[in-house]
């Protein structure tokens, strides 16, 4: 049974905080909106700490997002490229470059960190570099900020509560984004009808509503998301699709899920399914862990 708590840090939104027991593992999930200042370029705070009896597996499916996770204890085993196991590397702190097939994260009973989900527009601006040199790739934060990455990681470890932590974010953030190149403006807008569309808008149609040449797009997506435009589209039809499922799990109709994310019919929903998590969607729901817990690897 999963228990929720609020708290506030000074200045702050308040802070949710889920627990949760399954399996005989048990988990801690916070979360908060970043400041109002940074909302263009980060969509999400979350802080998280687990417990199992033993090795926990995570599966991680594609997002319309870069992650940045920062542990707070034992190093975080990262296998990419649809989780093949000589794939794996532990990291401390890593950025992930926008992926189109599944990972993989294991570690030994512990766990705690912090993640923090940028739009690819924000991290493009954070990183000062184009987006299809990480896309694919699991990155050290020590390789793109230098001394600052274990600055950071110090910050946040010595920081009392998942609030404080926030804070330590915001400022650091704000801080590296005030030294970045903003996003072209074209770019922010097709980007965001995506988003407003659940990635069912016509990629030819923002390129003409841009004025824009099939080939520029698709290079303005790989230098400042990190893929082309129609592999980006399906990414967030795919996410918009798992939201939905995650948000009642219980209540999912196949045929429903189809028709409401813009799919031709069930099958083609199922198709996308198996390219990005490798299973069919069923699989997916099946592995879902309660309250915050992720996908199961197991």
């Amino acid at each position: 049974m999963a228990s929720k708590l609020s708290s506030v840090s000074a200045g702050s939104a308040p802070v949710e905080v889920i627990r949760e027991r399954a399996d005989g593992s048990r988990w801690e999930v916070a979360s908060r909106p970043p400041a109002e200042r940074l909302r263009d370029e980060v969509l999400r705070y979350q802080g998280y700490a687990e417990q199992s009896a033993g090795v926990a597996r995570r599966r991680h499916y594609p997002l319309a997002a870069i992650p940045l996770i920062i542990t707070l204890g034992p190093p975080l085993a990262v296998a990419s490229d649809g989780g093949r196991p000589e794939t794996a590397v532990a990291h401390d702190a890593f950025i992930a470059g926008i992926h189109d097939r599944f990972s993989m994260s294991e570690f030994p009973a512990l766990q705690r960190g912090v993640q923090v989900d940028f739009t690819p527009l924000g991290a493009y601006r954070l990183l000062g570099r184009p987006m299809s040199e990480i896309a694919g790739q699991v990155v050290e934060l020590a390789d793109v900020f230098g001394s600052e990455a274990i600055e950071l990681r110090e910050r946040l470890y010595a920081a009392p509560d998942w609030g404080a932590r926030f804070d330590v974010l915001d400022a650091a953030i704000e801080a590296r984004l005030a030294r970045g190149q903003s996003p072209t403006r074209g770019l922010e807008w097709a980007w965001g009808r995506l988003q407003a569309t659940g990635g069912t808008a016509s990629i030819a149609g923002l390129a003409g509503s841009l004025g824009w040449s099939h080939r520029r797009q698709i290079a303005g997506f790989r230098e400042e998301v990190g893929i082309a435009p129609k592999v980006a589209a399906r990414i967030v039809r795919f996410e918009y699709a798992t939201r939905l499922i995650d948000a009642a799990p219980a209540e999912v109709r196949w045929v429903d899920l189809a028709v409401e994310c813009g799919y031709y019919d069930q099958a083609h929903l199922v198709r996308d399914f198996k390219r990005f998590t490798g299973e069919p969607p069923t699989q997916y729901l099946a592995r879902l862990l309660p309250e915050g817990g992720g996908v199961s690897g197991d």
